[in-house]
């Protein structure tokens, strides 16, 4: 069997300390490691820091951790098992693994449950039986052909002309745009298998710093003095976008006029967030966006000067700046590059239609700089990485060897596909060396017309609000950030060693579910007497393994115990948590916590359909987001049906709630953008509701926990 040496990382110390606890390092290192070892391995390969931050024990990772690492793990071995198929026909053993490990992929994701839920049972062999030792045959294929098919991008449209350039380009996809009711995402255009690529698409399509320093337009831009690769970004963009020669043009065409990420929410749909993470991570970032723009102001006039005949006034407007913004904080991807890139490859990208921007064209002079240089404020949004996705890519074994860098990159078709905590491809971040894409490879199946989604990794969100617009009901990866600090006194500067000596901070988060090693030891240490701080120092007992002394335990319990407290006491007054949903809201909230409970009842399925088959729960929760975006399109357009029917303006036939159910639906549909939000922003106000719904669940949940602990 082909060694595994190079698949995962081991040089990281605490991953490694996890292989060698759960004694699965000398089986890698053997020539025959079994689908289960190698299953463990991939898990810590893949674990992410928030998840190392929650891990109680080492001996959870023998099973699958949740949704997204199970993913990740899953998709690591097809990717370097299934591209050594070829070289390993004659060796029975490597076949059989990787017999076992598509049948486990098939099988896997339709057995678990909505949620960050962890299988009970082992991981399978290609018996034929489910996780739980039931059969399961034949039921993915029913289950998936129960799901909505999207509809494609009519003809002449600007997303049927984005498809046809990118096929232009080289992309190879297994995806076409499409449209699921109001929200547009992106479907499979035939059945996908694990392990088969649902897109790949050339370095010199994608746009980043290199590219854009590729064109006359970039190669100008980069001239500029103290200019940002943030501010070379936005900027190229704001400009390219309305070049009809760029080779990028029809992309840009494809893309939403206008962004519903929280960047750009209104004064009052950030107010009615007051209190949370969410207000003063939104203050920041919009601030920081403001003192942005105006810093780079006197740039744009330099330019407007240099190149009336070219540019326009109208194209360096706050609204345009912010549109630029929203587009590579939302839809840009963190991309890892290999150390040696070929010359030439970043003038490649110009492409023989790039030609000059506008703003360049035949001029063949370079823009000079006002030295003006845009601030960072500190905030998360100061850097386009604040929301970027990124894909986990460590212990890649198409890495090559060497160093590589890390680069924000647009990535024209991937950007189109939804996110979901329960994706079809979660490994896409690295660029391949040897053939020079950026691939997608599906680590479950998906059936022609089903939408396909991919993993931005485990966001929490907060972050999905502030940066992309929406959020996830019933997200498994949601948090509520703690923030601690040791009262001021002759003990401080002992506990904060003390906190420093073990590793921890004072930042932290809590869960839907047991409360963090770290933060129980933080608390300990925050209330430790002197003689207990002396007890950790010569390490006679360890905060991190489990109580220092009764009444310490007690102290830090109840310290938790009135912060959390105080935390609820003002989020359940907030009127936007207290105030009732529209119907059309109620109806979606209610069905998605109406499958929730029966996913959780059913142990993993709710009954589906006419023919008594079970749908799998993820497949339910992936329509939850989708449904809301209905419902919330059925909100805005509630207002203005009722003024049409109070005045008396109905059609032939009949009142406006006699009207067919598919033009009442698309009428609904009219209010949204592509990316199903309204200009009223109440899509927008529906996803802030469900943000405080579930930090309100969370400080519950971690109230319960901290009393439970309390109270044995």
């Amino acid at each position: 069997m082909d060694t595994v040496e190079g698949l995962f990382d081991v040089s990281d110390e605490h991953k490694r300390d996890l292989l060698e606890a759960l004694q699965v390092l000398s089986a890698l290192q053997g020539d025959s490691p079994s689908l289960d070892e190698l299953l463990v391995a991939a898990r810590i390969n893949c674990i992410s820091k928030i998840e190392v931050y929650f891990l109680q024990d080492p001996s959870q990772l023998r099973q699958p951790l949740n949704l997204r690492n199970e993913a990740a793990a899953v998709s690591l071995l097809l990717g370097h098992y299934g591209s050594r198929r070829s070289r390993s026909s004659g060796d029975p053993a490597q076949a059989a693994l990787l017999a076992a490990l598509a049948e486990y992929s098939r099988k896997l994701w339709p057995e678990l449950a909505s949620g960050d839920v962890a299988v009970s049972s082992g991981s399978g062999s290609g018996s034929g039986s489910g996780l739980d030792g039931s059969s399961s045959s034949g039921q993915p294929e029913q289950q998936a052909a129960q799901l909505p098919r999207g509809q494609a991008a009519p003809p002449g449209s600007p997303g049927a002309d984005f498809e046809a350039w990118a096929r232009e380009q080289g992309v190879a996809a297994a995806i076409s745009l499409a449209s699921f009711g109001s929200l547009r995402g992106c479907a499979a255009s035939r059945d996908v298998a694990p392990g088969e690529p649902l897109l790949s698409i050339p370095a010199d399509v994608l746009i980043y710093e290199d590219s854009v320093k590729g064109t006359d337009l970039g190669r100008m831009l980069h001239a500029i003095p103290d200019l940002t690769i943030d501010n070379l970004l936005v900027l190229f963009t704001m400009i390219d976008r309305h070049d009809e020669d760029s080779r990028w043009a029809r992309y840009w065409h494809s893309l939403p006029d206008k962004y519903y990420t929280g960047i750009s929410f209104p004064q009052p749909l950030v107010d009615s967030l007051a209190g949370t993470a969410a207000h003063l991570e939104l203050a920041r970032a919009q601030q920081h966006l403001q003192d942005q723009y105006a810093a780079t102001r006197p740039l744009f006039d330099m330019l407007l000067t240099a190149y009336p005949q070219f540019l326009k006034p109208e194209w360096f407007d706050y609204d345009c700046y912010l549109w630029a913004a929203e587009l590579w904080y939302s839809y840009a991807f963190e991309v890892e590059f290999p150390a040696e890139t070929p010359k030439g490859a970043a003038a490649a990208a110009a492409g023989p239609k790039s030609g000059a921007s506008a703003a360049s064209r035949g001029k063949g002079t370079k823009g000079k700089g006002s030295g003006s240089k845009a601030k960072r404020s500190g905030s998360k949004a100061s850097s386009l990485a604040a929301g970027t996705a990124v894909a986990g890519v460590s212990g890649s074994s198409s890495s090559g060897g060497g160093s590589s860098s890390s680069k924000p990159v647009m990535v024209p078709f991937a950007c189109h596909i939804n996110h979901s905590p329960w994706p079809h491809c979660v490994r896409y971040g690295r660029l391949n060396p040897k053939t020079r894409t950026l691939d997608y490879p599906a680590f479950r199946p998906c059936q022609a017309g089903q939408q396909v989604f991919i993993s931005y990794g485990p966001v929490p969100n907060l972050k999905l609000l502030c940066y992309y617009g929406f959020v996830v009901p019933h997200n498994p990866h949601d948090l509520v950030p703690l923030q601690l600090e040791p009262p001021e006194g002759p003990l401080k500067q002992q506990q904060l060693a003390a906190m420093e000596a073990l590793g921890l901070g004072l930042e932290h988060s809590l869960q839907d579910g047991p409360l963090s090693k770290q933060l129980l030891a933080c608390l300990r240490l925050i209330v430790a007497t002197s003689a207990e701080l002396q007890l950790v120092v010569k390490h006679k007992v360890d905060p991190l393994a489990g109580a220092i002394a009764p009444e310490n335990e007690d102290q830090a319990l109840r310290t938790l115990e009135a912060a959390l407290v105080e935390l609820l006491a003002p989020l359940e007054l907030l009127p936007l948590l207290l105030e009732e949903d529209l119907p059309a809201e109620a109806g979606a909230v209610e069905g998605a916590e109406a499958r929730q409970a029966d996913v959780s009842a059913a142990g993993g399925s709710s009954g589906g359909g006419n023919d008594g088959e079970t749908a799998p729960a993820q497949e339910q929760a992936e329509g939850a987001l989708e449904q809301l975006h209905l419902q919330g399109a059925a909100a805005a357009a509630s207002g203005s049906m009722s003024q049409e029917a109070a005045a008396g303006q109905h059609q032939e036939g009949g009142s406006m709630e006699a009207k067919p159910q598919q033009q009442q639906q698309q009428q609904q549909q009219d209010q949204c953008n592509e990316n199903g939000f309204d200009a009223d922003w109440h899509m927008s106000r529906r996803f802030c509701k469900i943000y405080l719904q579930g930090q309100h669940h969370i400080l519950q949940r971690s109230l319960q926990e901290c009393r439970r602990l309390l109270r044995p």
